[in-house]
């Protein structure tokens, strides 16, 4: 596919041709499209995908959704992604619930940005029934960024009050956390 090979221009060409011979795309097409944007750094491109996607009368699901949050993350757009995470309540009919790989996603764009309340704000917002193990670990790394090492071990005992198993990741989180807060002993 266009996207695993970084041919983000051609994924466009081929969507190009699609129009011009009157073929409406489906949502697995579209989402090949801007993950192949977003796997060359094209966020912006990405996101214009996803807005054509609405006006060929194909609905973006959280899939598609998820490509574009994640095209803005890798390129260092957090505002982007955290607006596409806030649109997709409005999006299609009725809107989209954003599951645990959204809220991730979401939560990865504010760590890479050092933003870290809005990562917890994030968490919160996944208490919908998305969270999961990857949620926390998310969190507990955006607080490795600015040394809260106390929130960093509140989270991880948070992963077992949610019944939640912690992994290595999440161990490995917290103890550089404590480790870059100078709290290791």
């Amino acid at each position: 596919s266009c996207a695993v090979a970084h041919q983000w221009s051609v994924a466009l060409e081929l969507m190009s041709a699609m129009d011009l011979a009157k073929v409406v795309p489906d949502s697995i097409c579209c989402t090949s499209a801007i993950g192949a944007c977003g796997n060359a750094g094209k966020w912006l491109a990405a996101v214009q995908l996803l807005s054509a996607m609405s006006s060929a009368r194909v609905l973006p699901n959280e899939i598609s959704h998820n490509a574009v949050m994640t095209a803005c993350e890798r390129s260092s757009h957090w505002a982007a992604a955290l607006s596409m995470f806030s649109g997709m309540h409005h999006s299609g009919a009725g809107g989209i619930r954003p599951g645990g790989v959204s809220v991730s996603i979401a939560m990865k764009a504010c760590e890479r940005a050092g933003r870290w309340l809005l990562a917890m704000g994030l968490l919160r917002s996944g208490s919908n029934g998305a969270l999961d193990t990857v949620i926390f670990n998310n969190a507990i790394s955006s607080c490795e960024k600015v040394g809260q090492w106390v929130l960093a071990l509140d989270l991880l005992g948070g992963l077992l009050v949610e019944k939640l198993q912690p992994d290595s990741i999440s161990c490995s989180a917290a103890v550089a956390t404590c480790e870059s807060g100078r709290h290791w002993r």
